[in-house]
C-alpha cells in the first residue's frame, strides 16, 4: 500500500488489511489514517518503494 489516503480507503472498503492478516472482524486504522494523512502530501513519493511514486507508477530511471 502507498502512503495515500485514497489507497487507505480503497484498502478498508475491500477489507484488504483483514483477509492479509487473516482476522475476522474489524480492525482499527486508526492510527494508520492518521500517518498517512501526516505524510501524504510531505514528498509526492513512496520512502518504502524505491523508484515508485505514491500512484505506484514507475519513475524514469
Amino acid at each position: 500500500m502507498h502512503p495515500d489516503p485514497d489507497c487507505l480507503r480503497t484498502a478498508e472498503r475491500r477489507r484488504a488489511f483483514p483477509r492479509a492478516f487473516r482476522l475476522t472482524g474489524a480492525l482499527d486504522l486508526a492510527a494508520l489514517a492518521a500517518h498517512i494523512g501526516a505524510v501524504s502530501g510531505s514528498t509526492g513519493s513512496d520512502p518504502g518503494v524505491p523508484g515508485h511514486d505514491t500512484a505506484g507508477h514507475t519513475r524514469g530511471g
